[in-house]
């Protein structure tokens, strides 16, 4: 369980944040009544510490306005601890609850994992304590060769899992997609910045859904929901619901599995079933539930170019 004591340290001014012992009142010198600002500072540092002293999290950025119980910052760099990997978020200004210790951030807000991946918004929710971080805004997430977008979003800090609420696009490259540069530093107000995505030999597979999406990169899946619709340089696939699974090694797409409505169209030919099951690096397609092939004579041989086979793998 979380001990709630959380320190800020700013200009050699020591502050409680959110822990049993109050604020110190604010010197007149301090305070401007006129701006509703109690105390302003330079630098700072927020932490969070767990039972045993183990810090949790911690904030840090190059000024801070102190408001009652709000805290406005700039230049914001955040770290949350896990037991493997770090996450690091940074933004151009924030605010944060010195009593619910909630951060609320904006404006080029950039999370990234001691893993590689990283995750763009315009505004990010940070529950500290619940290490968890929410947003309503568009979202850019990349991890290894998998580049993902959507509007809406919640995830654990070290995006191990994601879910995506709306508006889904996947796109699964050859090689990864992107790469940090550097990383913020609160004392000169740099943040983190990127290349872009990686120039592919091939045409990436593109798999798109209304939402929402779930993905857990640790068990390598990811489960696509409403409208589900994958393209790749074999044929189509559409949906009511589909998992896909990734190989641990090579983050490639190994399965996919599709669930209602099942579509499958490669030129003029065409596959339909109730449930499917498409291997990529095979080239094939296992129907089951009604299925039903419509195929054009003399078109590719006569025969789909991803293989369809009725029942059951």
């Amino acid at each position: 369980m979380l001990n709630k004591r959380a320190l800020i340290i700013a200009s050699g001014l020591l502050l409680a944040a959110g822990c049993s012992a109050p604020a110190k009142p604010a010197s007149r010198a301090d305070t401007d009544v006129r701006d509703g600002v109690e105390q302003q500072v330079s630098t700072f540092t927020v932490a969070g510490y767990q039972a045993g002293e183990r810090k949790k999290w911690e904030v840090q950025g190059a000024s801070a306005d102190i408001m009652g119980q709000q805290i406005a910052m700039t230049k914001v760099v955040g770290t949350a601890y896990g037991d493997q990997e770090t996450g690091s978020i940074t933004a151009e200004q924030g605010t944060m609850n010195r009593e619910s210790q909630d951060i609320h951030l904006e404006q080029n807000v950039v999370a990234t994992t001691s893993d590689g991946a990283i995750l763009k918004t315009d505004q990010l929710d940070w529950d500290a304590q619940a290490s968890r971080v929410t947003t309503d805004a568009p979202v850019w997430i990349a991890r290894e060769n998998i580049e993902s977008t959507g509007r809406g979003a919640e995830a654990q800090p070290n995006l191990k899992r994601v879910s995506l609420r709306e508006d889904v696009t996947v796109k699964v490259h050859d090689g990864p997609v992107t790469a940090p540069i550097h990383r913020a530093d609160p004392a000169g107000g740099a943040l983190a910045t990127f290349v872009g995505p990686s120039k592919q030999a091939a045409a990436p597979m593109t798999i798109t859904c209304n939402g929402p999406l779930n993905v857990d990169y640790e068990r390598n899946v990811a489960v696509f929901q409403d409208h589900v619709h994958v393209r790749d340089a074999r044929g189509e696939v559409f949906a009511d619901i589909m998992d896909v699974h990734f190989d641990p090694a090579t983050h490639a797409v190994k399965r996919v599995v599709a669930y209602g409505q099942v579509r499958i169209i490669r030129g003029p030919n065409t596959a339909k079933s109730e449930r499917a099951i498409y291997e990529p690096a095979r080239g094939t397609v296992t129907l089951s539930g009604q299925p039903r092939l419509d195929i054009v004579p003399g078109s590719e041989g006569g025969a789909p170019a991803m293989p369809a086979t009725a029942g059951e793998p």
